[in-house]
């Protein structure tokens, strides 16, 4: 699984730890360095737009575990639209990602 935050956390402390070495190290830091900066996300808008679907709460979460318990052919997109929640939020909670939810 990935972990951006924490891979680049690692390879920070590694540049760190590099600063004082002159030898072939030189090319490792530049490769590092490189790395770095693809490691995070340009801002395409200034400014992010409204919120449109509901947050996740436990009682959505039941609700989404509950339709798709009773209609195992509907899409997630469907459960989404009907719940007003993104659905990515859906497979989420299908997968138990909200299950400490109170």
């Amino acid at each position: 699984m990935s972990n951006i935050p924490h891979a680049r956390k690692i390879l920070e402390q590694l540049m760190k730890d590099l600063e004082g070495f002159e030898t072939d190290l030189m090319h490792i830091r530049a490769s590092v360095k490189a790395a770095l900066r693809h490691m995070y996300r340009d801002k395409h808008k200034a400014v992010k737009g409204k919120r449109t679907s509901n947050r996740m709460t436990a009682t959505i979460r039941d609700q989404i575990k509950s339709m798709c318990k009773h209609n195992p052919e509907m899409h997630t997109r469907d459960v989404a639209e009907k719940l007003n929640v993104n659905q990515g939020r859906v497979t989420e909670v299908l997968a138990g990602k909200y299950d400490e939810l109170s």
